[in-house]
Protein backbone atom coordinates (compact mmCIF):
# COMPACT_ATOMS: atom_id res chain seq x y z
CA UNK A 1 0.00 0.00 0.00
CA UNK A 2 1.13 3.31 -0.74
CA UNK A 3 2.06 6.13 1.80
CA UNK A 4 -0.42 8.45 0.33
CA UNK A 5 -3.30 5.81 0.80
CA UNK A 6 -2.37 4.51 3.75
CA UNK A 7 -2.16 8.62 5.11
CA UNK A 8 -5.66 8.90 3.88
CA UNK A 9 -6.68 5.80 5.60
CA UNK A 10 -5.14 6.47 8.71
CA UNK A 11 -7.22 10.24 8.83
CA UNK A 12 -10.56 8.16 8.42
CA UNK A 13 -9.70 5.65 10.76
CA UNK A 14 -9.18 8.46 13.86
CA UNK A 15 -11.93 10.32 13.40
CA UNK A 16 -11.98 12.71 17.08
CA UNK A 17 -7.78 13.14 16.54
CA UNK A 18 -8.44 14.40 13.17
CA UNK A 19 -11.05 16.39 14.17
CA UNK A 20 -9.24 18.18 16.57
CA UNK A 21 -6.34 18.63 14.37
CA UNK A 22 -8.28 19.60 11.42
CA UNK A 23 -9.84 22.40 13.91
CA UNK A 24 -6.63 23.57 15.73
CA UNK A 25 -4.68 24.09 12.12
CA UNK A 26 -8.12 26.18 10.89
CA UNK A 27 -8.66 28.43 13.98
CA UNK A 28 -4.95 28.99 13.28
CA UNK A 29 -5.07 29.75 9.49
CA UNK A 30 -7.77 31.98 10.16
CA UNK A 31 -5.92 33.97 12.56
CA UNK A 32 -2.81 34.17 10.08
CA UNK A 33 -4.98 35.40 7.24
CA UNK A 34 -6.31 38.55 9.71
CA UNK A 35 -2.88 38.89 10.88
CA UNK A 36 -1.21 39.69 7.38
CA UNK A 37 -4.16 41.00 6.12
CA UNK A 38 -4.22 43.81 8.70
CA UNK A 39 -0.26 44.65 8.66
CA UNK A 40 -1.16 44.57 4.71
CA UNK A 41 -4.06 47.05 4.79
CA UNK A 42 -1.88 49.23 7.15
CA UNK A 43 0.68 50.27 4.62
CA UNK A 44 -2.48 50.39 1.54
CA UNK A 45 -4.52 52.60 3.88
CA UNK A 46 -1.33 54.62 4.81
CA UNK A 47 -0.05 54.85 1.06
CA UNK A 48 -3.59 55.87 0.09
CA UNK A 49 -3.90 58.78 2.64
CA UNK A 50 -0.47 60.13 1.69
CA UNK A 51 -1.39 60.17 -2.20
CA UNK A 52 -4.67 61.77 -1.01
CA UNK A 53 -3.80 64.57 1.38
CA UNK A 54 0.01 64.71 1.68
CA UNK A 55 1.62 64.43 -1.67
CA UNK A 56 0.65 67.84 -2.46
CA UNK A 57 1.68 71.73 -1.91
CA UNK A 58 -0.38 74.20 -1.15
CA UNK A 59 1.03 77.97 -2.29
CA UNK A 60 -1.14 81.19 -0.13
CA UNK A 61 0.12 84.74 0.18
CA UNK A 62 2.07 85.59 2.91
CA UNK A 63 0.59 87.86 5.44
CA UNK A 64 3.46 89.57 6.75
CA UNK A 65 5.12 90.45 3.06
CA UNK A 66 1.26 91.24 2.15
CA UNK A 67 1.19 93.96 5.03
CA UNK A 68 4.45 95.27 4.76
CA UNK A 69 3.26 96.45 0.90
CA UNK A 70 0.23 97.55 1.99
CA UNK A 71 2.39 99.81 5.13
CA UNK A 72 4.63 101.09 2.48
CA UNK A 73 1.46 102.18 0.10
CA UNK A 74 0.33 104.49 2.66
CA UNK A 75 3.59 105.92 3.93
CA UNK A 76 3.45 106.83 -0.30
CA UNK A 77 0.03 108.62 0.38
CA UNK A 78 -2.44 106.48 -0.60
CA UNK A 79 -5.62 106.76 1.64
CA UNK A 80 -6.53 103.37 1.33
CA UNK A 81 -8.77 102.90 4.82
CA UNK A 82 -11.77 103.28 5.77
CA UNK A 83 -14.15 103.01 9.04
CA UNK A 84 -16.86 100.87 8.92
CA UNK A 85 -19.97 102.75 10.44
CA UNK A 86 -20.48 103.66 12.81
CA UNK A 87 -17.68 105.86 12.91
CA UNK A 88 -17.42 105.60 16.57
CA UNK A 89 -16.18 102.10 15.63
CA UNK A 90 -12.87 101.55 16.81
CA UNK A 91 -12.33 98.99 13.51
CA UNK A 92 -10.06 100.66 11.02
CA UNK A 93 -9.98 98.52 7.35
CA UNK A 94 -7.81 98.63 4.58
CA UNK A 95 -9.27 98.30 0.84
CA UNK A 96 -6.06 97.35 -1.64
CA UNK A 97 -5.28 99.12 -4.65
CA UNK A 98 -6.69 96.14 -6.58
CA UNK A 99 -7.48 91.80 -6.18
CA UNK A 100 -3.82 91.40 -7.60
CA UNK A 101 -2.04 93.31 -4.56
CA UNK A 102 -3.44 90.51 -2.73
CA UNK A 103 -3.52 87.37 -5.47
CA UNK A 104 -1.54 84.72 -6.20
CA UNK A 105 0.22 86.00 -9.58
CA UNK A 106 -0.45 83.61 -12.04
CA UNK A 107 2.88 83.25 -13.74
CA UNK A 108 4.41 82.33 -10.94
CA UNK A 109 1.83 79.32 -10.45
CA UNK A 110 2.58 78.13 -14.04
CA UNK A 111 6.99 78.35 -13.55
CA UNK A 112 5.99 76.34 -10.21
CA UNK A 113 3.97 73.84 -11.84
CA UNK A 114 6.63 73.33 -14.61
CA UNK A 115 9.20 72.27 -11.26
CA UNK A 116 10.22 68.59 -12.42
CA UNK A 117 8.04 66.24 -10.32
CA UNK A 118 5.29 68.17 -10.16
CA UNK A 119 2.54 65.77 -11.81
CA UNK A 120 -0.36 68.64 -12.24
CA UNK A 121 -1.19 71.60 -10.58
CA UNK A 122 -4.53 73.48 -9.76
CA UNK A 123 -5.71 76.99 -8.93
CA UNK A 124 -8.24 77.75 -6.86
CA UNK A 125 -9.93 81.87 -7.28
CA UNK A 126 -11.87 83.41 -4.48
CA UNK A 127 -15.71 82.58 -4.00
CA UNK A 128 -17.72 85.43 -5.47
CA UNK A 129 -21.65 85.91 -5.80
CA UNK A 130 -23.49 86.74 -8.56
CA UNK A 131 -27.40 87.07 -9.08
CA UNK A 132 -29.20 84.97 -10.74
CA UNK A 133 -31.01 85.64 -13.97
CA UNK A 134 -34.15 84.05 -15.29
CA UNK A 135 -33.80 80.82 -12.95
CA UNK A 136 -34.19 79.99 -9.39
CA UNK A 137 -32.07 79.12 -6.97
CA UNK A 138 -32.28 76.44 -3.80
CA UNK A 139 -33.94 78.39 -1.11
CA UNK A 140 -32.92 75.88 1.37
CA UNK A 141 -34.37 75.27 4.59
CA UNK A 142 -34.94 78.85 5.88
CA UNK A 143 -35.94 81.70 2.63
CA UNK A 144 -35.76 84.81 3.20
CA UNK A 145 -37.86 87.24 0.58
CA UNK A 146 -35.37 90.11 1.53
CA UNK A 147 -31.97 87.94 0.05
CA UNK A 148 -30.32 88.79 -2.74
CA UNK A 149 -30.95 85.70 -4.91
CA UNK A 150 -27.50 85.16 -5.25
CA UNK A 151 -25.22 82.16 -6.18
CA UNK A 152 -22.27 81.48 -4.91
CA UNK A 153 -19.35 80.60 -7.89
CA UNK A 154 -16.33 79.30 -7.74
CA UNK A 155 -13.22 79.26 -10.14
CA UNK A 156 -10.90 75.97 -10.69
CA UNK A 157 -8.49 75.34 -12.99
CA UNK A 158 -8.45 71.60 -12.99
CA UNK A 159 -11.74 70.95 -10.93
CA UNK A 160 -11.18 66.80 -11.34
CA UNK A 161 -7.75 67.60 -9.11
CA UNK A 162 -9.84 68.61 -5.86
CA UNK A 163 -9.97 66.90 -2.35
CA UNK A 164 -13.52 66.60 -2.84
CA UNK A 165 -13.54 65.83 -5.77
CA UNK A 166 -11.41 62.76 -5.60
CA UNK A 167 -12.69 61.51 -2.32
CA UNK A 168 -16.17 61.34 -3.87
CA UNK A 169 -17.67 64.21 -2.00
CA UNK A 170 -19.22 65.17 -4.95
CA UNK A 171 -19.58 63.10 -8.13
CA UNK A 172 -20.72 63.76 -11.70
CA UNK A 173 -24.00 62.52 -12.64
CA UNK A 174 -23.79 63.63 -16.02
CA UNK A 175 -21.65 65.86 -18.34
CA UNK A 176 -17.54 66.54 -17.17
CA UNK A 177 -15.70 68.39 -14.86
CA UNK A 178 -14.23 72.03 -15.84
CA UNK A 179 -10.87 71.82 -17.27
CA UNK A 180 -7.72 74.06 -17.55
CA UNK A 181 -8.93 75.93 -21.18
CA UNK A 182 -12.32 76.22 -20.76
CA UNK A 183 -14.19 79.72 -20.81
CA UNK A 184 -17.50 80.67 -19.56
CA UNK A 185 -17.88 76.99 -18.28
CA UNK A 186 -20.36 75.97 -15.47
CA UNK A 187 -20.29 72.98 -13.13
CA UNK A 188 -24.25 73.04 -11.21
CA UNK A 189 -25.27 70.99 -8.58
CA UNK A 190 -28.22 68.58 -9.59
CA UNK A 191 -30.65 69.84 -7.26
CA UNK A 192 -30.16 73.12 -9.14
CA UNK A 193 -30.67 71.74 -12.25
CA UNK A 194 -33.48 69.93 -10.97
CA UNK A 195 -35.73 73.22 -10.19
CA UNK A 196 -34.52 74.89 -13.30
CA UNK A 197 -34.62 71.88 -15.72
CA UNK A 198 -31.64 72.50 -16.82
CA UNK A 199 -29.09 69.98 -18.48
CA UNK A 200 -25.65 70.07 -20.23
CA UNK A 201 -25.64 72.61 -23.18
CA UNK A 202 -27.97 74.46 -21.33
CA UNK A 203 -26.53 77.89 -20.75
CA UNK A 204 -27.03 79.95 -17.59
CA UNK A 205 -26.93 83.93 -17.07
CA UNK A 206 -25.42 85.80 -13.71
CA UNK A 207 -25.02 89.70 -13.17
CA UNK A 208 -22.79 91.54 -10.74
CA UNK A 209 -23.67 92.40 -7.58
CA UNK A 210 -24.36 96.57 -6.57
CA UNK A 211 -21.51 97.46 -4.21
CA UNK A 212 -23.76 98.05 -0.74
CA UNK A 213 -20.90 98.86 1.07
CA UNK A 214 -20.97 102.44 0.75
CA UNK A 215 -17.54 103.09 2.86
CA UNK A 216 -15.59 100.47 0.20
CA UNK A 217 -17.34 102.29 -2.69
CA UNK A 218 -16.32 105.93 -1.18
CA UNK A 219 -12.36 104.29 -1.59
CA UNK A 220 -12.67 103.06 -4.65
CA UNK A 221 -13.90 106.85 -5.70
CA UNK A 222 -10.52 108.60 -4.09
CA UNK A 223 -8.86 105.62 -5.80
CA UNK A 224 -10.05 107.19 -9.27
CA UNK A 225 -12.51 104.14 -9.88
CA UNK A 226 -16.58 104.28 -9.77
CA UNK A 227 -18.73 101.79 -9.20
CA UNK A 228 -19.13 99.73 -12.90
CA UNK A 229 -22.47 99.06 -13.99
CA UNK A 230 -23.99 95.86 -13.51
CA UNK A 231 -22.75 93.52 -16.29
CA UNK A 232 -23.89 89.90 -17.36
CA UNK A 233 -22.38 86.63 -18.22
CA UNK A 234 -23.23 83.53 -20.06
CA UNK A 235 -22.42 80.21 -19.24
CA UNK A 236 -22.60 76.37 -20.38
CA UNK A 237 -23.46 73.64 -18.79
CA UNK A 238 -20.89 71.12 -19.21
CA UNK A 239 -21.51 68.98 -15.86
CA UNK A 240 -24.14 68.21 -12.96
CA UNK A 241 -22.94 67.37 -9.85
CA UNK A 242 -24.29 65.23 -6.82
CA UNK A 243 -23.07 66.55 -3.60
CA UNK A 244 -22.65 62.82 -1.89
CA UNK A 245 -21.72 64.32 2.32
CA UNK A 246 -23.61 67.46 2.65
CA UNK A 247 -20.66 69.68 1.81
CA UNK A 248 -21.28 72.99 3.22
CA UNK A 249 -19.43 74.67 -0.07
CA UNK A 250 -21.00 78.06 1.20
CA UNK A 251 -20.00 78.60 4.43
CA UNK A 252 -17.92 81.28 4.26
CA UNK A 253 -18.49 85.03 5.64
CA UNK A 254 -20.66 86.96 3.75
CA UNK A 255 -21.71 84.53 1.52
CA UNK A 256 -25.60 84.52 1.04
CA UNK A 257 -25.87 82.41 -1.48
CA UNK A 258 -28.33 80.22 0.89
CA UNK A 259 -27.85 76.77 0.07
CA UNK A 260 -24.95 74.24 -0.61
CA UNK A 261 -26.24 73.44 -3.37
CA UNK A 262 -26.26 76.77 -5.20
CA UNK A 263 -22.82 76.42 -5.46
CA UNK A 264 -21.67 76.47 -8.97
CA UNK A 265 -17.96 75.44 -10.12
CA UNK A 266 -16.97 76.98 -12.83
CA UNK A 267 -13.40 77.63 -14.93
CA UNK A 268 -10.98 80.72 -13.78
CA UNK A 269 -12.21 83.09 -16.31
CA UNK A 270 -15.37 83.59 -14.63
CA UNK A 271 -13.44 85.62 -11.71
CA UNK A 272 -13.06 88.41 -13.47
CA UNK A 273 -16.39 89.07 -13.26
CA UNK A 274 -18.00 91.47 -10.96
CA UNK A 275 -14.62 92.95 -10.28
CA UNK A 276 -12.34 95.19 -13.20
CA UNK A 277 -11.13 93.32 -16.14
CA UNK A 278 -7.98 91.43 -16.09
CA UNK A 279 -8.07 91.42 -12.23
CA UNK A 280 -9.14 88.42 -11.32
CA UNK A 281 -8.07 86.82 -7.54
CA UNK A 282 -6.43 83.73 -7.51
CA UNK A 283 -6.38 83.18 -3.36
CA UNK A 284 -5.00 79.30 -3.40
CA UNK A 285 -2.71 76.81 -5.58
CA UNK A 286 -2.10 73.42 -5.08
CA UNK A 287 1.16 71.52 -6.82
CA UNK A 288 0.54 67.75 -6.68
CA UNK A 289 3.94 65.58 -6.13
CA UNK A 290 4.13 62.56 -8.80
CA UNK A 291 6.18 60.67 -6.24
CA UNK A 292 5.64 60.52 -2.60
CA UNK A 293 9.09 59.04 -1.96
CA UNK A 294 10.91 62.27 -3.50
CA UNK A 295 8.55 64.86 -1.66
CA UNK A 296 11.14 66.68 0.21
CA UNK A 297 13.55 66.90 -2.52
CA UNK A 298 10.40 68.46 -5.07
CA UNK A 299 9.74 70.75 -1.94
CA UNK A 300 13.64 72.10 -2.54
CA UNK A 301 13.12 72.28 -6.37
CA UNK A 302 9.96 74.88 -5.55
CA UNK A 303 11.59 76.87 -3.05
CA UNK A 304 14.70 77.24 -5.13
CA UNK A 305 12.23 78.31 -8.82
CA UNK A 306 12.66 82.23 -9.83
CA UNK A 307 9.90 83.60 -8.60
CA UNK A 308 9.61 86.65 -5.51
CA UNK A 309 8.94 83.95 -2.53
CA UNK A 310 8.76 87.04 -0.03
CA UNK A 311 4.98 87.48 -1.82
CA UNK A 312 4.08 83.32 -1.03
CA UNK A 313 4.05 81.06 1.57
CA UNK A 314 4.67 77.39 0.56
CA UNK A 315 2.41 74.66 2.92
CA UNK A 316 3.93 71.20 3.11
CA UNK A 317 0.20 69.20 3.39
CA UNK A 318 2.45 66.07 4.28
CA UNK A 319 2.13 67.02 7.68
CA UNK A 320 -1.33 66.02 7.67
CA UNK A 321 -0.10 62.41 7.21
CA UNK A 322 2.18 62.76 9.96
CA UNK A 323 -0.45 63.86 12.07
CA UNK A 324 -2.82 60.20 10.61
CA UNK A 325 0.09 58.36 10.67
CA UNK A 326 -0.15 56.96 14.37
CA UNK A 327 -3.82 55.64 13.19
CA UNK A 328 -1.91 53.50 10.58
CA UNK A 329 1.19 52.54 12.95
CA UNK A 330 -1.12 51.32 15.57
CA UNK A 331 -3.97 48.70 12.87
CA UNK A 332 -0.15 47.78 11.71
CA UNK A 333 1.29 46.43 15.08
CA UNK A 334 -2.22 45.43 15.72
CA UNK A 335 -2.00 43.28 12.84
CA UNK A 336 1.65 42.22 13.58
CA UNK A 337 1.41 41.70 17.41
CA UNK A 338 -1.76 39.26 15.91
CA UNK A 339 0.29 37.59 13.71
CA UNK A 340 3.12 37.08 15.89
CA UNK A 341 1.32 35.49 18.98
CA UNK A 342 -0.59 33.19 16.64
CA UNK A 343 2.67 32.52 15.11
CA UNK A 344 4.25 31.26 18.22
CA UNK A 345 1.15 29.80 20.07
CA UNK A 346 -0.06 27.72 16.84
CA UNK A 347 3.70 26.55 16.82
CA UNK A 348 3.76 25.07 20.82
CA UNK A 349 0.24 24.22 20.22
CA UNK A 350 0.40 21.95 17.41
CA UNK A 351 3.84 20.68 18.54
CA UNK A 352 2.37 19.28 21.74
CA UNK A 353 -0.82 18.04 20.24
CA UNK A 354 1.01 16.29 17.94
CA UNK A 355 3.40 14.95 20.36
CA UNK A 356 0.26 13.77 22.70
CA UNK A 357 -1.43 12.15 19.85
CA UNK A 358 1.70 10.04 18.98
CA UNK A 359 1.93 8.63 21.73
CA UNK A 360 -0.89 7.02 21.31
CA UNK A 361 0.56 5.37 18.30
CA UNK A 362 4.39 4.43 19.65
CA UNK A 363 2.79 0.70 19.15
CA UNK A 364 2.23 1.77 15.68
CA UNK A 365 5.71 3.20 15.39
CA UNK A 366 7.70 0.06 16.70
CA UNK A 367 6.03 -2.38 14.48
CA UNK A 368 6.69 -0.30 11.42
CA UNK A 369 10.44 -0.36 12.66
CA UNK A 370 10.38 -4.26 13.63
CA UNK A 371 8.94 -4.76 10.16
CA UNK A 372 12.01 -3.10 8.89
CA UNK A 373 10.34 0.58 7.47
CA UNK A 374 12.73 3.10 6.71
CA UNK A 375 12.79 5.76 9.38
CA UNK A 376 12.07 8.32 6.81
CA UNK A 377 9.35 6.52 5.45
CA UNK A 378 7.52 6.46 8.69
CA UNK A 379 8.39 10.54 9.23
CA UNK A 380 7.09 11.35 5.73
CA UNK A 381 3.87 8.94 6.59
CA UNK A 382 2.95 11.05 9.39
CA UNK A 383 3.77 13.95 7.86
CA UNK A 384 1.72 13.12 4.62
CA UNK A 385 -1.44 12.38 7.28
CA UNK A 386 -0.71 16.20 9.13
CA UNK A 387 -0.01 17.53 5.46
CA UNK A 388 -3.80 16.64 4.46
CA UNK A 389 -5.03 17.61 7.40
CA UNK A 390 -3.49 21.02 6.57
CA UNK A 391 -5.06 21.61 3.19
CA UNK A 392 -8.51 20.75 4.11
CA UNK A 393 -8.38 23.63 6.73
CA UNK A 394 -6.53 25.92 4.66
CA UNK A 395 -9.74 24.95 2.03
CA UNK A 396 -12.30 25.87 4.76
CA UNK A 397 -10.84 28.66 5.85
CA UNK A 398 -10.58 30.50 2.30
CA UNK A 399 -14.15 29.81 2.08
CA UNK A 400 -15.19 31.23 5.16
CA UNK A 401 -12.44 33.71 5.60
CA UNK A 402 -15.34 36.49 3.74
CA UNK A 403 -17.96 36.17 6.41
CA UNK A 404 -15.32 36.05 9.39
CA UNK A 405 -13.60 38.92 8.19
CA UNK A 406 -16.29 41.65 9.21
CA UNK A 407 -15.99 40.66 12.60
CA UNK A 408 -12.40 41.29 12.78
CA UNK A 409 -12.72 45.03 10.95
CA UNK A 410 -15.04 46.14 13.39
CA UNK A 411 -12.58 44.93 16.17
CA UNK A 412 -9.45 46.84 14.32
CA UNK A 413 -11.67 49.75 13.37
CA UNK A 414 -12.68 50.01 17.19
CA UNK A 415 -8.54 50.48 17.72
CA UNK A 416 -8.38 53.50 16.14
CA UNK A 417 -11.52 55.27 16.45
CA UNK A 418 -9.27 57.60 19.12
CA UNK A 419 -6.58 58.24 16.70
CA UNK A 420 -9.03 60.38 13.95
CA UNK A 421 -9.25 63.13 16.66
CA UNK A 422 -6.52 64.48 14.60
CA UNK A 423 -8.13 64.67 11.27
CA UNK A 424 -10.81 66.38 13.06
CA UNK A 425 -8.77 68.88 14.48
CA UNK A 426 -7.03 69.26 10.78
CA UNK A 427 -10.36 70.42 9.40
CA UNK A 428 -11.33 72.30 12.51
CA UNK A 429 -7.91 74.52 11.72
CA UNK A 430 -9.28 74.64 7.91
CA UNK A 431 -7.52 71.87 6.35
CA UNK A 432 -10.28 70.02 4.08
CA UNK A 433 -8.80 66.32 4.21
CA UNK A 434 -11.63 64.55 2.68
CA UNK A 435 -13.19 61.78 4.58
CA UNK A 436 -10.25 60.29 6.10
CA UNK A 437 -11.81 60.44 9.36
CA UNK A 438 -14.62 58.53 8.12
CA UNK A 439 -12.89 56.28 6.41
CA UNK A 440 -10.58 55.54 9.55
CA UNK A 441 -13.36 54.07 11.12
CA UNK A 442 -14.49 51.89 8.00
CA UNK A 443 -10.75 49.91 7.35
CA UNK A 444 -11.27 47.05 4.88
CA UNK A 445 -9.30 44.53 5.57
CA UNK A 446 -7.52 43.17 2.21
CA UNK A 447 -7.67 39.51 1.72
CA UNK A 448 -5.64 39.50 -1.35
CA UNK A 449 -4.43 36.67 -3.46
CA UNK A 450 -0.39 37.30 -2.15
CA UNK A 451 -2.11 37.14 1.34
CA UNK A 452 -3.68 33.22 0.28
CA UNK A 453 -0.15 32.36 -0.62
CA UNK A 454 1.30 33.36 2.44
CA UNK A 455 -1.13 31.78 4.61
CA UNK A 456 -0.90 28.59 2.85
CA UNK A 457 3.12 28.32 2.60
CA UNK A 458 2.90 29.50 6.52
CA UNK A 459 0.65 26.65 7.45
CA UNK A 460 2.25 24.17 5.86
CA UNK A 461 5.28 25.06 7.24
CA UNK A 462 4.23 25.38 10.57
CA UNK A 463 2.42 21.92 10.20
CA UNK A 464 5.67 20.20 8.89
CA UNK A 465 8.09 21.73 11.24
CA UNK A 466 5.46 20.86 14.37
CA UNK A 467 4.92 17.20 13.15
CA UNK A 468 8.69 16.66 12.66
CA UNK A 469 9.26 17.78 16.05
CA UNK A 470 6.88 15.59 17.36
CA UNK A 471 7.73 12.27 15.65
CA UNK A 472 11.29 12.43 15.44
CA UNK A 473 12.29 12.21 18.78
CA UNK A 474 9.70 8.67 18.97
CA UNK A 475 11.33 7.09 15.67
CA UNK A 476 15.31 7.39 16.34
CA UNK A 477 14.55 4.66 19.33
CA UNK A 478 14.75 1.00 18.65
CA UNK A 479 11.70 -0.59 18.85
CA UNK A 480 13.24 -2.42 21.71
CA UNK A 481 13.23 0.86 23.30
CA UNK A 482 10.06 1.76 22.22
CA UNK A 483 8.50 -1.33 24.04
CA UNK A 484 10.15 -1.07 26.49
CA UNK A 485 8.22 2.52 27.57
CA UNK A 486 5.13 1.23 26.33
CA UNK A 487 5.35 -1.64 29.32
Amino acid sequence: MSIFRSGFLAVIRKPIKSTISLFMILCIAVLTTIGISASHTSYQAQLAAQNQIGAFFELMLNQDNYWERMNALIEQGYDLSFVHPPPASPITVYAPPNFQFMSLLLDDIRVLGEVDGISDYNVEALWHEMRAVNFNRVEGLFPRETDIPAVSLRGFRELSLMDFVQDGSITLTNGRWVQADDVNKLVISEELAELNNLAVGDYMIFETLPMVDLSMLAVMQRMGFTELPPMQIRGEVIGIYQNNRNIAFGAMPGIVSRSAENTIFTDLHFTEVGARDNDPFYYRAYFHVANIDEFNAVRARLLSADINWNRYTLIDRNETVEELSPAFAQLREIGQLLLGVTIVSSFLVLSLAFTFFLKGRSHEIGIWLSLGSSKPKIIFQILWENLLLAVVALAICFAIIPLIINGAESFLNNQIVAETSAVDQAEAAGIYIGSVGENAERVQLAVTADTLVMVFVAILALTTIATALAVIPTVRLKPREIFAKLS
